[in-house]
Protein backbone atom coordinates (compact mmCIF):
# COMPACT_ATOMS: atom_id res chain seq x y z
CA UNK A 1 0.00 0.00 0.00
CA UNK A 2 1.30 3.35 -1.19
CA UNK A 3 0.55 6.63 1.38
CA UNK A 4 0.98 10.08 -0.30
CA UNK A 5 2.02 13.10 0.84
CA UNK A 6 0.36 16.37 -0.59
CA UNK A 7 3.44 18.27 -1.27
CA UNK A 8 6.34 18.95 -3.41
CA UNK A 9 6.19 17.56 -7.24
CA UNK A 10 3.46 20.60 -7.11
CA UNK A 11 4.21 22.49 -10.29
CA UNK A 12 3.26 25.77 -8.04
CA UNK A 13 5.39 24.51 -5.49
CA UNK A 14 8.80 23.10 -6.30
CA UNK A 15 8.90 24.60 -10.14
CA UNK A 16 12.00 23.09 -10.58
CA UNK A 17 11.62 19.51 -10.55
CA UNK A 18 8.03 20.16 -13.09
CA UNK A 19 6.83 17.34 -15.25
CA UNK A 20 7.68 19.41 -17.93
CA UNK A 21 11.22 18.67 -17.99
CA UNK A 22 12.85 15.01 -19.05
CA UNK A 23 15.83 13.16 -18.92
CA UNK A 24 18.35 15.17 -20.25
CA UNK A 25 19.30 14.35 -24.03
CA UNK A 26 23.18 14.31 -23.69
CA UNK A 27 22.33 11.27 -20.99
CA UNK A 28 23.51 7.52 -22.19
CA UNK A 29 23.52 4.59 -20.53
CA UNK A 30 25.53 1.10 -21.35
CA UNK A 31 28.85 -0.62 -20.87
CA UNK A 32 30.57 2.40 -22.38
CA UNK A 33 28.88 5.68 -22.23
CA UNK A 34 31.24 7.60 -19.96
CA UNK A 35 34.16 5.69 -22.08
CA UNK A 36 33.02 7.14 -25.46
CA UNK A 37 32.05 10.34 -24.14
CA UNK A 38 35.66 10.48 -22.63
CA UNK A 39 37.68 9.42 -26.40
CA UNK A 40 37.91 5.95 -25.04
CA UNK A 41 39.26 6.37 -21.82
CA UNK A 42 38.21 3.31 -20.09
CA UNK A 43 35.75 4.15 -17.41
CA UNK A 44 34.53 0.85 -16.81
CA UNK A 45 30.71 0.42 -15.33
CA UNK A 46 29.77 -2.12 -13.13
CA UNK A 47 26.27 -3.41 -12.28
CA UNK A 48 25.26 -5.03 -8.67
CA UNK A 49 21.74 -6.16 -7.79
CA UNK A 50 20.12 -4.06 -5.21
CA UNK A 51 17.22 -5.70 -2.87
CA UNK A 52 13.66 -4.55 -3.16
CA UNK A 53 11.97 -2.95 0.33
CA UNK A 54 8.47 -3.49 0.96
CA UNK A 55 6.13 -1.16 2.16
CA UNK A 56 6.56 -1.86 5.78
CA UNK A 57 10.55 -1.90 5.01
CA UNK A 58 10.99 -5.32 5.13
CA UNK A 59 13.88 -6.19 2.59
CA UNK A 60 13.07 -8.62 0.18
CA UNK A 61 14.92 -11.49 -1.48
CA UNK A 62 14.08 -9.60 -4.64
CA UNK A 63 16.46 -7.45 -6.65
CA UNK A 64 16.72 -4.81 -8.91
CA UNK A 65 20.31 -4.14 -11.15
CA UNK A 66 21.63 -0.69 -11.10
CA UNK A 67 24.88 0.53 -12.42
CA UNK A 68 27.87 2.56 -11.60
CA UNK A 69 30.92 4.41 -13.58
CA UNK A 70 34.23 4.72 -11.96
CA UNK A 71 37.00 7.13 -13.30
CA UNK A 72 40.82 6.03 -11.96
CA UNK A 73 43.35 9.13 -13.11
CA UNK A 74 45.79 8.56 -15.56
CA UNK A 75 48.35 11.20 -13.90
CA UNK A 76 48.76 8.43 -11.27
CA UNK A 77 47.17 5.16 -12.90
CA UNK A 78 50.84 3.30 -12.61
CA UNK A 79 51.74 4.83 -8.75
CA UNK A 80 50.96 2.30 -6.71
CA UNK A 81 48.81 4.30 -4.70
CA UNK A 82 46.47 3.78 -2.06
CA UNK A 83 43.95 7.01 -3.53
CA UNK A 84 40.70 8.34 -1.55
CA UNK A 85 37.03 8.05 -3.65
CA UNK A 86 34.62 10.74 -4.25
CA UNK A 87 30.94 9.81 -5.19
CA UNK A 88 29.69 11.76 -7.51
CA UNK A 89 25.86 12.12 -8.12
CA UNK A 90 23.98 13.44 -10.49
CA UNK A 91 20.63 15.45 -10.19
CA UNK A 92 17.27 15.00 -11.44
CA UNK A 93 16.93 14.67 -15.12
CA UNK A 94 20.92 13.48 -15.31
CA UNK A 95 23.07 10.59 -15.70
CA UNK A 96 26.57 10.21 -15.22
CA UNK A 97 27.38 10.96 -18.58
CA UNK A 98 26.42 14.74 -18.16
CA UNK A 99 28.80 15.02 -14.63
CA UNK A 100 32.13 15.03 -16.25
CA UNK A 101 30.98 17.73 -18.59
CA UNK A 102 30.42 20.60 -15.77
CA UNK A 103 31.02 19.64 -12.19
CA UNK A 104 34.75 19.42 -12.11
CA UNK A 105 35.63 16.30 -10.45
CA UNK A 106 37.71 14.51 -13.34
CA UNK A 107 40.17 17.32 -13.68
CA UNK A 108 40.28 17.31 -10.05
CA UNK A 109 40.87 13.52 -9.64
CA UNK A 110 43.80 14.19 -12.23
CA UNK A 111 45.43 16.98 -10.37
CA UNK A 112 45.24 14.87 -7.09
CA UNK A 113 45.43 11.26 -7.92
CA UNK A 114 41.65 9.86 -6.31
CA UNK A 115 38.94 7.69 -8.31
CA UNK A 116 35.75 9.41 -8.77
CA UNK A 117 32.45 6.86 -8.84
CA UNK A 118 29.46 8.18 -10.78
CA UNK A 119 26.12 5.93 -10.17
CA UNK A 120 23.44 6.31 -12.19
CA UNK A 121 19.96 6.76 -10.64
CA UNK A 122 16.23 5.04 -10.86
CA UNK A 123 15.54 5.08 -14.78
CA UNK A 124 12.37 3.29 -14.27
CA UNK A 125 9.58 3.63 -16.75
CA UNK A 126 7.17 4.17 -14.29
CA UNK A 127 8.56 7.52 -13.59
CA UNK A 128 9.24 10.55 -15.78
CA UNK A 129 12.56 11.45 -14.89
CA UNK A 130 15.95 10.23 -13.49
CA UNK A 131 15.41 10.45 -9.83
CA UNK A 132 16.99 9.56 -6.35
CA UNK A 133 14.52 8.51 -3.60
CA UNK A 134 15.12 9.36 -0.43
CA UNK A 135 13.61 9.28 3.04
CA UNK A 136 12.05 12.65 4.57
CA UNK A 137 10.77 13.50 7.83
CA UNK A 138 13.62 15.36 9.18
CA UNK A 139 12.24 17.54 12.38
CA UNK A 140 14.57 20.33 13.72
CA UNK A 141 15.05 20.37 17.30
CA UNK A 142 12.64 23.73 17.32
CA UNK A 143 10.20 22.04 15.79
CA UNK A 144 6.81 22.54 17.52
CA UNK A 145 7.59 25.68 19.41
CA UNK A 146 6.30 28.73 18.28
CA UNK A 147 9.81 30.37 16.96
CA UNK A 148 11.03 26.93 15.67
CA UNK A 149 11.06 25.86 12.35
CA UNK A 150 7.62 23.86 12.04
CA UNK A 151 8.49 22.18 8.76
CA UNK A 152 9.02 18.81 8.27
CA UNK A 153 11.01 17.60 5.27
CA UNK A 154 9.29 15.74 2.65
CA UNK A 155 10.08 12.64 1.02
CA UNK A 156 12.43 13.26 -2.63
CA UNK A 157 12.40 12.96 -5.53
CA UNK A 158 10.82 10.16 -7.75
CA UNK A 159 6.92 10.11 -8.86
CA UNK A 160 5.18 8.13 -11.07
CA UNK A 161 3.34 11.06 -13.54
CA UNK A 162 0.05 10.39 -11.88
CA UNK A 163 1.42 11.69 -8.85
CA UNK A 164 3.13 14.10 -10.22
CA UNK A 165 0.07 15.63 -12.21
CA UNK A 166 -1.42 15.24 -8.54
CA UNK A 167 1.30 17.00 -6.91
CA UNK A 168 2.32 14.59 -4.95
CA UNK A 169 5.17 12.21 -3.74
CA UNK A 170 5.03 9.20 -2.10
CA UNK A 171 6.51 7.06 1.05
CA UNK A 172 7.10 4.17 -1.22
CA UNK A 173 10.92 2.89 -0.06
CA UNK A 174 11.94 1.49 -3.95
CA UNK A 175 13.96 2.32 -5.31
CA UNK A 176 15.81 2.75 -2.04
CA UNK A 177 18.62 5.04 -2.90
CA UNK A 178 21.24 5.08 0.03
CA UNK A 179 21.27 1.14 -0.20
CA UNK A 180 22.23 1.30 -3.74
CA UNK A 181 24.68 3.81 -3.21
CA UNK A 182 25.93 2.06 -0.08
CA UNK A 183 26.47 -1.91 -2.02
CA UNK A 184 28.26 0.16 -4.82
CA UNK A 185 30.73 1.88 -2.79
CA UNK A 186 30.76 -1.53 -0.54
CA UNK A 187 31.75 -3.09 -3.98
CA UNK A 188 34.36 -1.17 -5.65
CA UNK A 189 36.02 -0.89 -2.11
CA UNK A 190 36.11 -4.96 -2.89
CA UNK A 191 37.21 -5.32 -6.43
CA UNK A 192 39.35 -1.79 -7.17
CA UNK A 193 40.65 -1.85 -9.61
CA UNK A 194 39.53 -5.04 -11.44
CA UNK A 195 41.31 -5.89 -14.37
CA UNK A 196 41.59 -2.62 -15.75
CA UNK A 197 45.27 -2.93 -17.23
CA UNK A 198 47.83 -0.28 -16.17
CA UNK A 199 46.36 0.48 -13.14
CA UNK A 200 48.02 0.22 -9.98
CA UNK A 201 45.90 1.52 -7.38
CA UNK A 202 44.28 0.57 -4.12
CA UNK A 203 40.99 2.71 -2.51
CA UNK A 204 41.39 4.00 1.07
CA UNK A 205 37.96 2.92 2.77
CA UNK A 206 38.89 5.48 5.39
CA UNK A 207 38.31 8.33 2.50
CA UNK A 208 35.41 8.51 0.63
CA UNK A 209 33.93 11.52 0.27
CA UNK A 210 30.26 12.29 -1.34
CA UNK A 211 29.51 15.11 -3.59
CA UNK A 212 27.02 15.80 -5.89
CA UNK A 213 24.08 18.16 -7.10
CA UNK A 214 20.65 19.03 -6.58
CA UNK A 215 19.37 16.12 -6.40
CA UNK A 216 22.73 14.38 -5.64
CA UNK A 217 23.81 16.31 -3.36
CA UNK A 218 20.81 15.39 -1.19
CA UNK A 219 21.69 11.91 -2.21
CA UNK A 220 25.27 12.56 -0.90
CA UNK A 221 24.02 14.08 2.46
CA UNK A 222 21.16 11.25 2.93
CA UNK A 223 24.00 8.61 2.99
CA UNK A 224 25.69 10.92 5.60
CA UNK A 225 22.64 10.52 7.93
CA UNK A 226 22.45 6.67 7.16
CA UNK A 227 25.81 5.28 6.48
CA UNK A 228 28.19 7.67 8.57
CA UNK A 229 30.32 5.30 9.20
CA UNK A 230 30.83 4.76 5.54
CA UNK A 231 31.52 8.44 4.70
CA UNK A 232 34.54 10.41 5.68
CA UNK A 233 33.03 13.94 4.70
CA UNK A 234 30.14 15.20 2.14
CA UNK A 235 31.04 17.90 -0.34
CA UNK A 236 28.33 18.98 -2.18
CA UNK A 237 26.44 21.45 -4.75
CA UNK A 238 23.04 23.10 -4.38
CA UNK A 239 20.65 20.65 -2.74
CA UNK A 240 18.53 20.27 0.23
CA UNK A 241 18.57 18.18 3.41
CA UNK A 242 15.88 15.67 2.66
CA UNK A 243 16.96 12.76 5.26
CA UNK A 244 16.77 13.12 8.85
CA UNK A 245 20.39 12.45 10.72
CA UNK A 246 19.10 10.09 13.70
CA UNK A 247 20.94 6.94 12.75
CA UNK A 248 22.51 4.78 15.87
CA UNK A 249 26.12 6.73 16.56
CA UNK A 250 25.35 9.46 14.62
CA UNK A 251 26.35 11.79 17.53
CA UNK A 252 28.99 10.45 18.31
CA UNK A 253 30.74 9.99 15.52
CA UNK A 254 29.17 12.91 12.80
CA UNK A 255 30.06 13.20 9.59
CA UNK A 256 31.77 16.80 8.20
CA UNK A 257 30.50 18.91 5.65
CA UNK A 258 30.71 21.68 3.28
CA UNK A 259 27.78 23.02 1.22
CA UNK A 260 27.86 25.54 -1.43
CA UNK A 261 24.53 27.25 -2.70
CA UNK A 262 23.51 30.34 -4.84
CA UNK A 263 21.19 33.03 -2.68
CA UNK A 264 19.54 33.31 -6.01
CA UNK A 265 18.84 29.70 -7.12
CA UNK A 266 15.25 29.40 -8.20
CA UNK A 267 15.02 25.49 -8.66
CA UNK A 268 15.93 24.70 -4.68
CA UNK A 269 15.53 28.50 -3.49
CA UNK A 270 17.72 29.95 -0.82
CA UNK A 271 14.88 30.69 1.65
CA UNK A 272 13.61 27.32 1.23
CA UNK A 273 9.68 26.45 0.18
CA UNK A 274 7.03 24.85 2.08
CA UNK A 275 2.83 24.07 1.71
CA UNK A 276 0.84 23.58 4.79
CA UNK A 277 -1.10 20.50 4.33
CA UNK A 278 -4.02 19.02 6.64
CA UNK A 279 -1.16 16.39 7.89
CA UNK A 280 1.43 19.62 8.42
CA UNK A 281 3.69 21.78 6.89
CA UNK A 282 6.22 19.63 4.49
CA UNK A 283 8.59 21.07 2.24
CA UNK A 284 12.59 22.29 1.87
CA UNK A 285 14.67 24.22 5.03
CA UNK A 286 16.17 27.42 3.78
CA UNK A 287 20.13 26.86 3.51
CA UNK A 288 20.57 29.12 6.98
CA UNK A 289 17.77 26.39 8.89
CA UNK A 290 19.73 23.77 7.12
CA UNK A 291 23.21 25.21 8.81
CA UNK A 292 21.67 25.73 11.80
CA UNK A 293 20.61 21.86 12.00
CA UNK A 294 23.61 20.63 10.56
CA UNK A 295 26.14 22.27 13.34
CA UNK A 296 23.33 21.24 16.21
CA UNK A 297 23.90 17.62 15.20
CA UNK A 298 27.13 17.77 14.55
CA UNK A 299 27.60 19.26 18.28
CA UNK A 300 29.11 22.36 17.37
CA UNK A 301 29.35 25.02 20.09
CA UNK A 302 30.23 28.08 17.89
CA UNK A 303 30.38 29.69 14.40
CA UNK A 304 32.31 32.03 12.85
CA UNK A 305 31.71 33.99 9.69
CA UNK A 306 33.97 35.29 6.66
CA UNK A 307 33.40 37.30 3.70
CA UNK A 308 34.39 35.25 0.06
CA UNK A 309 35.89 38.26 -2.41
CA UNK A 310 37.75 37.93 -5.23
CA UNK A 311 41.15 38.40 -4.49
CA UNK A 312 41.79 40.78 -7.93
CA UNK A 313 39.28 43.43 -7.57
CA UNK A 314 37.94 43.00 -3.71
CA UNK A 315 34.10 42.28 -4.58
CA UNK A 316 32.42 40.72 -2.17
CA UNK A 317 31.02 37.30 -4.01
CA UNK A 318 29.14 35.99 -0.93
CA UNK A 319 29.83 34.56 2.51
CA UNK A 320 31.32 31.17 4.45
CA UNK A 321 29.78 30.22 7.83
CA UNK A 322 31.83 27.68 9.81
CA UNK A 323 30.43 25.50 12.45
CA UNK A 324 33.62 25.19 15.16
CA UNK A 325 33.98 23.10 18.15
CA UNK A 326 31.91 20.23 16.52
CA UNK A 327 32.15 16.42 17.67
CA UNK A 328 35.04 14.65 16.53
CA UNK A 329 36.31 17.98 14.60
CA UNK A 330 33.38 17.42 12.12
CA UNK A 331 33.48 20.71 10.78
CA UNK A 332 30.02 22.14 8.98
CA UNK A 333 30.60 24.74 6.17
CA UNK A 334 28.13 26.47 3.83
CA UNK A 335 29.18 28.51 1.17
CA UNK A 336 26.81 31.47 -0.09
CA UNK A 337 27.24 32.68 -3.47
CA UNK A 338 25.32 36.19 -3.68
CA UNK A 339 24.41 36.33 -7.11
CA UNK A 340 24.32 32.57 -7.93
CA UNK A 341 21.31 30.13 -8.94
CA UNK A 342 21.34 26.54 -8.99
CA UNK A 343 24.43 25.89 -11.02
CA UNK A 344 27.27 27.55 -8.26
CA UNK A 345 29.54 26.25 -10.78
CA UNK A 346 31.93 28.05 -13.52
CA UNK A 347 31.19 25.96 -16.28
CA UNK A 348 27.32 25.73 -16.57
CA UNK A 349 24.83 28.56 -16.51
CA UNK A 350 20.84 28.24 -16.99
CA UNK A 351 19.16 31.31 -16.31
CA UNK A 352 15.81 30.11 -15.76
CA UNK A 353 17.42 28.55 -12.47
CA UNK A 354 18.04 31.54 -11.32
CA UNK A 355 21.17 34.56 -10.79
CA UNK A 356 24.16 34.57 -12.54
CA UNK A 357 27.27 32.60 -13.62
CA UNK A 358 30.00 32.18 -10.98
CA UNK A 359 33.67 32.86 -11.35
CA UNK A 360 34.06 31.17 -8.14
CA UNK A 361 35.76 27.37 -8.49
CA UNK A 362 33.69 26.03 -6.22
CA UNK A 363 34.90 22.24 -7.13
CA UNK A 364 38.51 22.84 -5.81
CA UNK A 365 37.19 24.34 -2.74
CA UNK A 366 35.04 21.45 -2.21
CA UNK A 367 38.04 18.98 -2.39
CA UNK A 368 40.41 21.19 0.05
CA UNK A 369 37.59 20.80 2.72
CA UNK A 370 37.13 17.06 2.00
CA UNK A 371 40.50 15.92 1.53
CA UNK A 372 41.23 17.35 4.75
CA UNK A 373 38.93 14.74 5.99
CA UNK A 374 39.14 10.65 6.92
CA UNK A 375 37.66 8.56 9.36
CA UNK A 376 40.89 8.18 10.83
CA UNK A 377 43.15 11.36 11.23
CA UNK A 378 45.02 12.23 8.01
CA UNK A 379 48.42 11.80 7.90
CA UNK A 380 50.05 15.93 7.24
CA UNK A 381 51.75 14.40 3.96
CA UNK A 382 48.34 12.99 2.76
CA UNK A 383 47.08 16.62 2.64
CA UNK A 384 49.35 17.56 0.14
CA UNK A 385 48.67 18.38 -3.76
CA UNK A 386 50.38 16.35 -6.25
CA UNK A 387 52.43 19.34 -7.25
CA UNK A 388 53.64 19.44 -3.23
CA UNK A 389 54.40 15.69 -3.18
CA UNK A 390 56.47 16.06 -5.89
CA UNK A 391 58.16 19.24 -4.11
CA UNK A 392 58.92 17.60 -1.24
CA UNK A 393 60.05 14.54 -2.95
CA UNK A 394 62.87 16.08 -5.05
CA UNK A 395 63.69 17.98 -1.51
CA UNK A 396 63.96 14.81 0.58
CA UNK A 397 65.49 13.42 -2.48
CA UNK A 398 68.60 16.34 -2.47
CA UNK A 399 68.96 15.97 0.96
CA UNK A 400 69.33 12.69 0.84
CA UNK A 401 72.16 13.32 -1.99
CA UNK A 402 74.05 15.71 -0.14
CA UNK A 403 73.92 13.41 3.21
CA UNK A 404 75.75 10.62 0.93
CA UNK A 405 78.31 13.81 -0.46
CA UNK A 406 79.15 14.38 2.95
CA UNK A 407 79.62 11.22 4.22
CA UNK A 408 81.74 10.42 1.10
CA UNK A 409 83.77 13.65 2.14
CA UNK A 410 84.11 12.31 5.81
CA UNK A 411 84.94 8.71 4.46
CA UNK A 412 87.79 10.35 2.26
CA UNK A 413 89.11 12.45 4.72
CA UNK A 414 89.09 10.01 7.42
CA UNK A 415 90.72 7.32 5.02
CA UNK A 416 93.91 10.51 4.85
CA UNK A 417 94.07 10.53 8.09
CA UNK A 418 94.64 7.32 8.53
CA UNK A 419 96.77 6.99 5.67
CA UNK A 420 99.19 9.74 7.59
Amino acid sequence: MRLFVVVVVAYSVFPGFSSAQRIDPLCTSGPDALTNLLGGYPVPQTCVDVPVVDDDGTVTTTVTERCFYTYMPASCAASGATIPLVVDIHGVYGCPTILPLYTGWIEQAENDCFAVMMPASSMDPGFTQSCWNLPGYAADPTFGTPDGNNVLTTPCCCATPEEEALGLTSDDPNPDDTAFIKIAIDTLLATFPATTPGVNLSLDPDRVYMAGHSNGCMTSLAMAAKHPEMVAAVCCHAGALITPFDSEGYAESPVPIWLVHGAKDTTIPYEGRSVETPQGVFGWWSVPDTGRYLRTVNGCTGESVRQLTNETTGEVLGSVRTGTGCVGDATVEILTLDESGHQPYPTIFFPESGGSATTVATTPMAWEFCSARSRTPVEPDEKLSKKDKKSKKKGEKKKKDEKKADKKKADKKGDQNTEG
